[in-house]
């Protein structure tokens, strides 16, 4: 195994915990919300953030005079004025064990929820489901708060068994009205192979660009990264955990798709280095302005054992990409499913964050964040890290680091399996952002 040296160098700084963000409208007893499993955020052009989206795919809707267990919720909080939840999104035909908002993916507005357990009429179960919202107040002047609206023809559903459509979900582009692309994954589909959608979607018009699926079982689709700056291209990142590389089963890969004559197409394919057993490579994808990074939670430790690691792939040739360094936070031990997500700011080439939920810290499974940056000593890449945890303050077995948004100089970790005074698993989100003496050093 290829290890690159992460230490913390001249670019490292401190990450102190600033707050928590909590949901509201939570009734007394209520267990389970898992609040933080999926994170997002909207960034406005100038770089400060916009809204921050929050799934809670446990969460019970109320509709039609009836509570639907599991239906799901993304909460909407934005910092104007303080921080405070400003719109809570659900499904319009919200449906019990849904869990809609355990993927969700923010970008100019645009806003793609996935409903992967989604039962469509007639009797298929998980079949999944994707659903899209604008945010209306967005380039209003001023600080007008969001102001969420149903985008109807961004709906789609999968009418097949067990495929769990939209389990994962991918935006870039730019607004609804200018045109925006729309990724969705789908890993239970052709019998577990998994299969990646990609759509364009210009006001009410949309585009189809096409579907490719994998094979040998290896759930591609599982995770997704999406990058454009055109509305005839994009880069998609999309994982294959579960994929077999020789005898070593669920060792997992990855692949870069781009369109050629408008349709999907795969143009390379990324493996870990000395591929094993129960890798789960592609557990987790980003990109940013060069990188590729892939998370796998069950990559080895040399001496330790699974951690989990984050592999990095660099521009390689015409088209292409080849492997530059893994990653594996200094500290990691065994059952901390490092890789389990990731964020990448696609502006700041080498700058990303990890998240590691399994982390034992004072509490078994309190979970962390670890933010790596690359910079060159004497020639030499290399990757400074700054973990991100909760030390000695108040916390529980919250998972943190299970969903994560690198936003700027702030990082927000979601913790979905947080107790909280209401009851227990309801989750929270950490914030996290450099001492101000490291400040200018950072960007």
């Amino acid at each position: 195994m290829s290890l690159a040296l992460a230490v913390a160098g001249p670019l490292a700084a401190a990450w102190p915990y600033q707050q928590s963000l909590s949901p509201v409208d939570v009734a007394t007893g209520t267990n389970g919300l898992g609040f933080g499993k999926a994170v997002a955020a909207d960034i406005r052009a100038d770089g400060r953030i916009r809204a921050l989206y929050v799934g809670a795919p446990n969460a019970t809707v109320t509709a039609a005079g009836a509570d639907h267990p599991g239906a799901g919720k993304v909460y909407v909080l934005t910092p104007i004025g303080g921080w405070h939840v400003v719109a809570t999104l659900t499904a319009p035909n919200a449906q019990e064990g849904a869990h809609f908002g355990a993927a969700v993916a923010v970008h100019e507005g645009v806003v793609a929820v996935g409903a992967p357990d989604y039962d469509y009429p007639g009797g298929h179960v998980d079949s999944g489901a994707l659903l899209v919202f604008e945010d209306t107040t967005r380039d209003a002047p001023g600080d007008a708060l969001p102001v969420l609206q149903y985008y109807s023809a961004g709906y789609r559903v999968s009418q097949q068994d067990d495929t769990h459509f939209a389990a994962s979900v991918a935006m870039a582009g730019s607004t609804l009205a200018q045109g925006a692309w729309i990724a969705s994954g789908t890993p239970g589909e052709s019998g577990g192979n998994g299969c990646v959608r990609i759509d364009y979607h210009a006001g009410s018009t949309h585009t189809y660009g096409g579907a490719a699926c994998g094979t040998g079982g290896g759930k591609l689709g599982a995770s997704l990264a999406l990058y454009s700056a055109s509305a005839t291209f994009y880069v998609l990142v999309a994982g294959a955990p579960a994929m077999a590389q020789g005898a070593a089963s669920l060792a997992g890969e990855a692949y870069v798709y781009v369109p050629v004559d408008g349709t999907i197409t795969k143009i390379d394919t990324l493996k870990a280095q000395d591929p094993a057993f129960l890798d789960a490579f592609g557990a987790s994808v980003a990109l940013d302005e060069t990188h590729i990074y892939v998370g796998g939670t069950g990559r080895v430790k040399s001496g330790v054992g699974r951690t989990g690691s984050v592999s990095v792939f660099a521009p390689s040739g015409l088209i292409g990409w080849s492997f530059a360094a893994e990653l594996i936070p200094g500290a990691a031990a065994v059952g901390d499913l490092c890789g389990a997500s990731l964020s990448a700011r696609h502006e700041a080439d080498g700058l990303f964050a990890m998240g590691c939920p399994g982390w034992d810290g004072l509490v078994n499974n309190e979970g962390r964040v670890v933010v790596l940056r690359e910079f060159d000593f004497m020639g030499t890449p290399i990757w400074s890290q700054d973990p991100l945890d909760m030390g000695d303050l108040p916390h529980g077995a919250d998972d943190l680091g299970r969903g994560v948004a690198l936003v700027g100089d702030h990082v927000y970790a979601g913790a979905p399996t947080h107790d909280d005074a209401i009851g227990m698993n309801n989750g929270i989100v950490r914030v996290f952002a450099p001492d101000r003496i490291f400040e200018d050093g950072f960007d």
